[in-house]
C-alpha cells in the first residue's frame, strides 16, 4: 500500500481517500499547508504528495512545493473549486477518476526512477564494462571500470563521448544496427566486439545490450573483457599443437636410421615448437664436444658465448635459459637462449641449443624442449645402434626395433593417460603397455591403506594370482611389501641367490616397482617371464619406471578430495536414529525413505555424502541439499562423475571422506545400475571394503534396493552379509 501525504483541508481529505483505495493508495497524512509538509516529510516517510489548491493560488503554489520535489518525493498538484454546496470539484487537467491513476503512474515512473539510479549507483563498482548512452550513443554514464579499462576520465566523458570512440572503425556499422534496435525495444543478442582504449590498444569483449528505462531514452551496455579468456584458450591450443608436434617428432625420429635425418626433423620440430634464428647440435665423442649440425644465422661474439654455454650445459648436465642476454652483453641478435643437455643411458652425450632474437624464451618453452630431448636422445641412440649393426648383425637390429616400439608403448601410454580420468581405464593402459613391452606377467598392486595389504588388482599373461591376493604390509620379507614400504624398485635378476616370499608364482628374474603419489605408496608394478625365464634387464627396469611415473602422475591428477560438512545443526531430535558402523540395504522401488533418512542426518550435524546415478543437480533441488557433496554415477565423463567400471577410486573416495570425520552417512543411490554394468559378484565385492570402512571410522551406509533387480539367491547374500530395512 502506497502512503500519501494531502496538503488540503480534512473535508477534502475524506474525498480524495475514497478515490484513490480501490489504487492502493492510502492518504496517511494530512497537513494544512506546504510547510507544514516539509517538517512532516522530515520525521515520516511518504510515496507521493498532493497538493490541493484553487485557481488563484496555484501559481504560488507550485513555488511553495520546489522544496519537496527537491526532496526526490513526486509531487501533484490539484486545482480544485467548490459549488454552492461545498462539495469539492477537480478541475483540469484531470478529472475526478483520472487523479487516482495519474498518482499511481507518477509512483510507478518514480520506482522505474528509483531502480535505474539504483542500478547506477551499483554499476559503479562492478568489475565490468557498464556504460550508458543517449539516442545518438553519446555516453552519459561509464562506471569506474570502464573509465579504467578504456583509459578515459570523468573529465573525457564530461566533454563528450560516444560509443563509436571505443570501438574499432570496422564496428561502426554494426553498432549504429544495434542501438536502433534497443530504441524500437527488439532483443538484441550477446556479440564480441573489438573495443578501442584511448592509447589505440585494442581488446575483446563479450557486449550485452538493453535499454536504459528511465525518462531519456538510451542504450545500456554491459561488456566482459575476454584478454584472459583467449589466452587461456590460445595457451591449451598451443599446448595440444605442441603435443601434436612432439608426437609426429618421435614417430618420425624413431622411424630412422638416418643421423643427419633426425638432425633434421629435430630442426624442424623446434622451429614449430618454440621458435629459433639459430639452432645447434653439440656431441660428446671420447670427451670431446663438437658442432655436429648447426642452422641459422652466425656471428662471433654468439658463437663464443654458446660454446661456453653448451660446456657448462653438458658438463654439469644443467638446463639454461637465458630470457634476455642482450641486457647483460649489449647483443644486438639472439638475446634468449636455451642449453638442454642429452642424456643416454645415465650418460650426457651432448646438448641441444637454440638461439633467438624474436622469441623471448620461457619456462614453458624449456619443458617442451626437455620432453623433445628425451625423443632426440633415444632416436640418436638407436641411430648409433644402428651404426653398429654393420658388424653387430641381427641381433643389434632387433635391439632397435625393440627400443623403437618401447619408445613408441611409452609415448602412447603418456598420451593415453592425459586423455583418462578412469583409474580403471588408467591403471589398464599401464598393465597394457607392460605387456607390449614384452613382459610374460604382468600386473598391478594396490596399497590398501585400511587392511594394511599389498592386493593384487589385475594383470596379464600365465599364471596370475587370484584378484585380491594380499600380503601384509607388516611382513617385508614380501618382495612387493618392500618395495612399497621403502618406496624402492626391487630388481632380482636371480631368486635362487636371495631370500624372501612372492604374493604369486615365483619367477627367475622380477622387478617391483613403485607408484608414489604425493610421497604415499599408492601401488606397485610386478613384473617377469615366469614361462621363458629371461632375464629382467636395467632397460625393462628403466621403462616400467617411467611408466610408473606417468601412473602417479596420473592417479595425482584425477584424485577428488571431498571435505565433510553437515548441511545443517538443527537442534531439534533425530528422527531416524541409525546405529553407527552399519551398513543398511532399505528395500523399495523409489530411494524416498533413504533420502529421508539421510537427509534427517545431515541436517542434525553429520556430515553426508552421496553417490548417485541420478544428476546431482536435480538431487539438490528435489531435497534442497546446499552443502552436501556428490559424485555421479555416469561414463561422461565430466567433472564429478565417477564410472560404473571405476569402483576401487569409489572407495578409495569413501574411505578419505569417512576419515575425516568423527561420523558420517553416505548414500549410494544406483546400486541396480552398478550392477548391470559390472556384474553382481563385482559389485558385492567392493560393497564388502565399503562396509568395512563404514565399521572402522563409524559412518553409517545407507543403499536403496529394488527387491526385484536381484535374483533371490543375490537378495540372500546381500542380507547375510548387511542389515536389511523394509520401506514398505
Amino acid at each position: 500500500m502506497a502512503c500519501v501525504l494531502l496538503v488540503g483541508d480534512e473535508k477534502s481529505g475524506e474525498k480524495i481517500r475514497e478515490m484513490v483505495a480501490p489504487q492502493g493508495l492510502e492518504v496517511t497524512g494530512v497537513v494544512p499547508s506546504v510547510e507544514e509538509a516539509l517538517h512532516v516529510l522530515g520525521d515520516e516517510s511518504f510515496d507521493v504528495v498532493l497538493v490541493l489548491t484553487s485557481l488563484q493560488k496555484e501559481g504560488n503554489v507550485a513555488l511553495d512545493v520546489r522544496p519537496v520535489m527537491e526532496m526526490g518525493i513526486p509531487v501533484l498538484l490539484a486545482v480544485l473549486e467548490a459549488d454552492g454546496t461545498g462539495t469539492v470539484h477537480f478541475m483540469a487537467p484531470f478529472s475526478d477518476s483520472q487523479l487516482p491513476l495519474l498518482m499511481k503512474s507518477v509512483l510507478i515512473r518514480n520506482e522505474g526512477d528509483e531502480f535505474e539510479r539504483y542500478f547506477r549507483e551499483a554499476a559503479r563498482v562492478l568489475p565490468h564494462i557498464v556504460l550508458e548512452t543517449d539516442e545518438k550513443g553519446t555516453l552519459t554514464f561509464a562506471n569506474s571500470a570502464a573509465l579504467e579499462g578504456f583509459g578515459y576520465t570523468d573529465r573525457d566523458l564530461e566533454k563528450g563521448l560516444n560509443i563509436q570512440d571505443m570501438l574499432v572503425f570496422e564496428e561502426s556499422e554494426r553498432i549504429k544496427k544495434n542501438l536502433m534496435k534497443v530504441l524500437e525495444s527488439i532483443p538484441v543478442e550477446r556479440a564480441e566486439y573489438i573495443a578501442l582504449r584511448k592509447d589505440g590498444t585494442t581488446f575483446p569483449a563479450d557486449v550485452y545490450f538493453s535499454p536504459v528505462k528511465d525518462a531519456q531514452r538510451g542504450m545500456r551496455i554491459i561488456a566482459v573483457d575476454t584478454t584472459e579468456q583467449k589466452h587461456v584458450e590460445e595457451t591449451v591450443y598451443r599446448s595440444r599443437m605442441q603435443m601434436r608436434t612432439l608426437f609426429e617428432a618421435g614417430r618420425l625420429m624413431n622411424s630412422t636410421m638416418d643421423r643427419d635425418e633426425i638432425f633434421a626433423i629435430a630442426s624442424h620440430s623446434i622451429q614449430q615448437l618454440v621458435g629459433f634464428d639459430r639452432f645447434d647440435i653439440f656431441l660428446v665423442s671420447d670427451g670431446e664436444m663438437s658442432q655436429a649440425y648447426s642452422v641459422g644465422t652466425e656471428e662471433t661474439e654468439e658463437v663464443q658465448n654458446e660454446e661456453g654455454l653448451v660446456t657448462h650445459c653438458i658438463q654439469n648436465r644443467e638446463v639454461l635459459l637465458f630470457e634476455d642476454l642482450a641486457k647483460e652483453h649489449s647483443f644486438k641478435e639472439h638475446t634468449s637462449q636455451i642449453a638442454v643437455p642429452l642424456v643416454v643411458e645415465d650418460q650426457c652425450v651432448g646438448a641441444l641449443f637454440t638461439s633467438s632474437s624474436t622469441e623471448k624464451y620461457t619456462q614453458h618453452d624449456v619443458a617442451v624442449l626437455e620432453v623433445l630431448s628425451e625423443v632426440f636422445s633415444s632416436a640418436l641412440k638407436n641411430a648409433e645402434l644402428r651404426y653398429e649393426v654393420g658388424t653387430c648383425g641381427q641381433e643389434l637390429e632387433k635391439k632397435i626395433e625393440l627400443r623403437s616400439k618401447r619408445i613408441e608403448v611409452i609415448l602412447g601410454a603418456r598420451q593415453a593417460l592425459q586423455a583418462e580420468r578412469n583409474w580403471e581405464k588408467g591403471l589398464s593402459i599401464i598393465v597394457e603397455s607392460m605387456r607390449k613391452l614384452g613382459f610374460e606377467r604382468c600386473g598391478v598392486f594396490l596399497v590398501n591403506p585400511r587392511r594394511k595389504t599389498l592386493d593384487f588388482h589385475f594383470g596379464r599373461g600365465i599364471q596370475l594370482p587370484e584378484v585380491g591376493a594380499a600380503a601384509s604390509l607388516r611382513n617385508p620379507q614380501y618382495f612387493g611389501v618392500s618395495c612399497v614400504v621403502e618406496k624402492k624398485t626391487v630388481h632380482i635378476t636371480d631368486s635362487s641367490t636371495v631370500q624372501g616370499l612372492h604374493i604369486a608364482t615365483p619367477a627367475r628374474s622380477f622387478v617391483w616397482v613403485p607408484i608414489v603419489v604425493q610421497d604415499e605408496a599408492f601401488a606397485a608394478l610386478a613384473a617377469d617371464n615366469v614361462k621363458s625365464n629371461a632375464v629382467v634387464t636395467e632397460e625393462d627396469v628403466k621403462d616400467l619406471e617411467i611408466l610408473a611415473g606417468m601412473c602417479a602422475a596420473f592417479i595425482d591428477r584425477t584424485r577428488v578430495f571431498i571435505d565433510p560438512v553437515p548441511e545443517k545443526t538443527l537442534k531439534t531430535g533425530v528422527k531416524y536414529g541409525l546405529e553407527s558402523s552399519e551398513c543398511y540395504i532399505i528395500t523399495e522401488k523409489r530411494p524416498k525413505v533413504s533420502y529421508e533418512i539421510f537427509v534427517d542426518l545431515v541436517t542434525h550435524g553429520i556430515p553426508g555424502f552421496i553417490i548417485t546415478r541420478e544428476h546431482p543437480e536435480k538431487v539438490s533441488r528435489r531435497h534442497k541439499l546446499v552443502r552436501t557433496p556428490m559424485l555421479w554415477l555416469s561414463r561422461s565423463g565430466v567433472e564429478n562423475t565417477l564410472s560404473p567400471d571405476d569402483l576401487p577410486r569409489l572407495v578409495r573416495i569413501v574411505d578419505d571422506f569417512t576419515r575425516k570425520t568423527e561420523e558420517s552417512v553416505i548414500l549410494l543411490d544406483g546400486l541396480e545400475y552398478l550392477m548391470s554394468q559390472t556384474g553382481f559378484p563385482t559389485v558385492l565385492r567392493h560393497l564388502h571394503e565399503l562396509r568395512d570402512i563404514t565399521a572402522l571410522n563409524n559412518a553409517r551406509l545407507i543403499i536403496p534396493l529394488h527387491r526385484g533387480t536381484v535374483s533371490i539367491k543375490e537378495y540372500s547374500i546381500l542380507e547375510k552379509e548387511f542389515s536389511i530395512l523394509e520401506s514398505g
